[in-house]
């Protein structure tokens, strides 16, 4: 009995002394866990007297920190400073000298080029300006506003195209006058009516538009200008007295002729600027009307001699363009006007 209660006892101390001990290592892992925490806690706070607080601050411009340094900075170094910056700025002052040098050069040459631009113009009245030439290169004139006003006037039409000539004289806020002839105002009656609808004027041209026909005699010539007239009020409910004679009236017209046409009620235009644009078909016909605009110096209307035909449609919109970039305006003539006549 005795050595098993020793036994017991034995195994109970044993029992004791491995708690103790297992209590004893638990305490000291425990115990260095501590140490370790407090010892990176001491190593983070050292660390962040090292490093700044904000590390975007690092990524401030060098401007920042020259703005920090320029406000600690002593008062007897701030007029150094500031010799420093006037210093720095006459180079600067320098630089805008020589652009606004330049920019004067700039100017010049652009008068330059102009000038020479007009001397082409008025001595090669056969090139085509294109759109661009036609506003940015146009001469120069020294008209008067009351002297700008121009009149383009169409004969031999009218055409199934006019309408596109129509579409263009809207575009540039222009009127025109059209002097027609009769069997194509018969072959084209809505065209005439739209002619007269867009506020245009209209005139007579002749019949057959034959020299040795419509020549013949005075009777020949009223004739064949008021069967003209009664053909354009039976198309537009319009009486117009305005007329053109084929191929101008010198030399055709005699004295008793003129005579004739007047007493009928009628009133005869020519022109004094001739495009010409029924020999140049290649559009060179807008500096020739250019040319003769810039060197009129009658005291008159200018009154521009066109004709309803395709090429020169193909090339009319460079004129126009012309004409309102340079300040003309572009009217139709009227029955209260007196009119442009050759040998007047």
């Amino acid at each position: 009995m005795r050595v098993k209660r020793r036994r017991r006892k034995r195994k109970l101390e044993l029992l004791i002394l491995s708690m103790t001990f297992l209590l004893l290592l638990s305490g000291f892992a425990f115990w260095q866990e501590v140490q370790s925490k407090e010892n990176n806690a001491t190593l983070h706070v050292s660390d962040a007297q090292n490093f700044p607080l904000n590390p975007v601050e690092e990524k401030l411009p060098d401007r920042t920190k020259e703005d920090n340094k320029e406000k600690t900075t002593p008062v007897s170094n701030i007029n150094e400073k500031d010799n420093s910056e006037t210093v720095k700025e006459k180079p600067q002052k320098k630089q805008e000298v020589k652009k606004n040098n330049s920019t004067e050069k700039n100017i010049e040459q652009k008068n330059v080029d102009q000038k020479q631009s007009n001397e082409n113009n008025a001595t090669n009245p056969n090139k085509v300006p294109t759109k661009k030439e036609s506003i940015n290169k146009a001469p120069q004139t020294n008209i008067s506003k009351e002297d700008k006003v121009v009149y383009l006037t169409f004969d031999d039409g009218p055409e199934y195209f006019t309408i596109d000539i129509l579409n263009l004289l809207d575009k540039y806020n222009a009127k025109a006058t059209f002097f027609m002839l009769e069997p194509k105002m018969r072959q084209y009656p809505n065209v005439v009516r739209e002619i007269v609808k867009r506020g245009h004027q209209v005139g007579m041209h002749s019949v057959t538009h034959d020299k040795n026909k419509f020549y013949a005699s005075k009777e020949s010539v009223v004739a064949e200008m008021m069967k003209g007239q009664q053909t354009l009020q039976n198309i537009t409910g319009k009486k117009s007295s305005l007329m053109r004679v084929p191929y101008g009236s010198v030399p055709h017209m005699k004295p008793d002729y003129i005579e004739a046409v007047n007493n009928a009620g009628l009133k005869m235009w020519d022109w004094n600027i001739d495009s010409m644009d029924w020999k140049h078909t290649d559009g060179s016909f807008v500096n020739n009307v250019i040319h003769q605009i810039n060197n009129f110096k009658k005291n008159d209307k200018k009154v521009i001699l066109l004709h309803d035909r395709k090429t020169t449609l193909n090339y009319l919109e460079n004129l126009l363009i012309y004409l309102s970039a340079n300040g003309y305006k572009m009217e139709k003539l009227e029955v209260t006007h007196i009119p442009v006549q050759f040998g007047k």
